[in-house]
């Protein structure tokens, strides 16, 4: 933690004495609502901007709120050919922090920027994981899922041994598809009626703004919003891709990893990029159902196979379809393939009976599966904010605040890397010049699941779920932080899971612990073995404890990483894995000096 160079060495953090005595000074509370200046309803993309003026005075911070009215707006602008229309979508992995892609807070005053938060959803993501074991509140308040977790063991699949089959455990580590839509009663966005047609409506989620100034990982202070000038909070909205998923099928047949791959045993959810991906698609039942529904050439009907986990009302809802969506039936008859809209659906003796407005050319057979079509984009996927408010508790101070303060927060800094496919030996050094940090976090994730791309793999996650040790094709091995010429620890250690998997989770322990954060789970054992990350996987390093920071300025911070072999297929034998994204959150105090020259910030 510490380090022979005394420039580096832990040193006492700032004690602003003038903003304590303001916290305890009496005062009297009120809520008051502030709203957006610049409009009322917010799409994809673009920015809340709120200000909160001098005259607010002090606020305190940790019994403040954001409010959101979201409304699922998919569909609702021109029908293309291949657009969807009633998709049945949920909020991302963070709930409604999901939709919060970037938070800039600037003195309304100076204009100076006060604190910078890039990533933000896929920040609190990872952190909500850790920090709670009972998610009771964040699904009700903030309409997280069920199941938060990144990861997820592929499940159950039949095995031969002594050319019997028999079920095993199989944990190859996989996104997290276990939310169905049935799970989804707190982060969906749009209740769906008995006769399968949504009915669109805002629902409305509140969340704290996590951020350093508002004290998320600090003790209980006021934010002096006068000293400072006022505030000018400015959020920027995530991409549809991160907003928004799609739930699990519900669907959990056993089958061998091969079958899955060519698509005979479906586990996930309804969009699948391409044929074959592992743990998309519904399968249709072979069997007849009333009025002959299996389907043919003529026919308008087909009947979903039937689920034994849910009773003939629940059915209808069960595997997330809706009237209006546009749906694709792969390897009908000969091979056939059928896209066209649902219509109509109705339950009978246990199975879904799904009418579509077209012939569907071919009888449906075992091997037949239900997708949502192709062609997901922002003209078919969409949310729409159509209120939004910060509700601030303000306190009253007395009529003659210091005018001098030292106002000290923690707040991170997010540095985005690299790594090369084909290298296994590789150190990147982390540009952080913070002289008051207190820990490192870095995370890593496949560019093809992120950015552009995660929109087209709606449900799969994969901008939550990132790239875990232990996961086939990453081949990651032992890692270690160099620090001011020094090993942190003295030895690099295995990450994965079948490796130094306690010290891996020993350090990470520590690095929450040096933002204040008490962790309280490691991860879920309901959906794997110990041998899977489920929570996000992370790389940490505590760097100061107890009131401590450390100087990162001259220690040129590096991670050293080293990889058994090039980065490979993936368990979906897809195309290899390209390069990773390593994403390194360094955590420090900052310190705003408030004098009557103005402001000064130290990191």
């Amino acid at each position: 933690m510490s380090s022979a160079n005394s420039s580096n060495n832990p040193t006492q953090s700032v004690n602003p004495t003038a903003t304590n005595a303001v916290a305890q000074a009496p005062s009297e509370s009120k809520y008051l609502s502030i709203i957006p200046e610049n409009a009322q309803n917010y799409r994809a993309g673009q920015k809340i901007i709120f200000n909160l003026e001098p005259e607010l005075g002090f606020v305190k911070a940790k019994d403040s709120y954001l409010v959101f009215d979201v409304l699922n707006n998919s569909g609702r602008g021109s029908q293309s050919a291949t657009a969807q229309r009633n998709l049945r979508l949920e909020l991302g992995l963070a709930g409604v922090s999901s939709l919060i892609k970037r938070v800039n807070i600037y003195s309304k005053h100076t204009g100076q920027l006060l604190e910078s938060l890039d990533n933000y959803n896929q920040w609190v993501h990872t952190q909500l994981q850790y920090e709670h074991d009972d998610k009771t509140n964040l699904q009700t308040m903030e309409g997280c899922p069920k199941h938060m977790e990144s990861k997820c063991s592929f499940g159950r699949m039949a095995t031969a041994v002594d050319g019997a089959g028999v079920e095993s455990r199989q944990n190859l580590s996989i996104n997290n598809n276990k939310n169905t839509y049935l799970d989804a009663e707190n982060n969906r966005l749009s209740a769906c009626l008995n006769s399968g047609s949504p009915t669109y409506t805002s629902t409305r989620f509140i969340t704290p703004l996590r951020c350093g100034i508002f004290r998320h990982w600090d003790d209980e202070r006021l934010v002096p919003v006068l000293m400072l000038g006022g505030l000018r909070i400015e959020i920027e909205l995530a991409p549809v891709g991160e907003a928004l998923t799609l739930h699990g099928s519900g669907v959990r047949k056993v089958g061998t990893l091969t079958t899955v791959r060519t698509g005979v045993g479906p586990n996930g959810h309804l969009n699948t990029v391409s044929t074959g991906n592992l743990g998309a698609r519904i399968g249709v039942s072979a069997v007849v159902g009333d009025g002959n529904s299996v389907g043919g050439a003529t026919q308008r009907v087909f009947t979903i196979a039937s689920n034994t986990l849910v009773d003939d009302d629940s059915l209808l809802l069960a595997y997330g379809l809706a009237v209006g969506n546009r749906i694709t039936l792969n390897t009908l008859a000969g091979n056939g393939t059928f896209t066209g809209n649902i219509v109509s659906m109705a339950v009978a003796n246990n199975l879904l009976n799904i009418t579509v407005d077209n012939d569907l050319g071919a009888a449906t057979q075992a091997t037949t599966f239900v997708s949502l079509a192709t062609g997901l984009d922002n003209t078919a996927v969409d949310y729409l904010i159509t209120n939004t408010e910060f509700r601030l508790l303000r306190v009253s101070v007395p009529k003659s605040p210091p005018k001098n303060m030292s106002y000290e927060f923690t707040t991170y800094d997010l540095f985005k890397d690299t790594i090369p496919s084909t290298q296994l030996n590789f150190n990147q050094e982390i540009t952080s010049v913070a002289s008051r940090a207190l820990g490192i976090f870095s995370l890593f994730e496949d560019p093809r699941q992120t950015g552009s791309q995660a929109l087209a793999r709606l449900g799969q996650n994969g901008y939550y779920a990132g790239v875990s040790a232990g996961e086939q094709g990453v081949n990651m091995n032992e890692v270690v932080y160099f620090i001011n010429n020094k090993l942190y620890p003295l030895n690099a250690y295995d990450v994965n899971p079948t490796g130094d998997k306690v010290i891996t989770l020993n350090e990470l322990v520590k690095a929450w612990g040096s933002i204040g954060v008490r962790c309280k789970s490691l991860g879920c054992g309901e959906f794997a073995d110990l041998d899977v990350y489920t929570n996000r996987f992370i790389v940490a390093r505590e760097l100061a404890r107890d009131g401590s920071v450390f100087n990162l300025q001259n220690a040129e911070p590096q991670l050293r990483l080293t990889f058994t072999a090039a980065r490979n297929n993936d368990l979906y034998n897809q195309d290899p894995y390209t390069n990773l994204n390593m994403l390194t959150y360094v955590f420090s105090k900052q310190v705003i000096q408030i004098t009557d020259k103005g402001l000064e910030i130290t990191k």
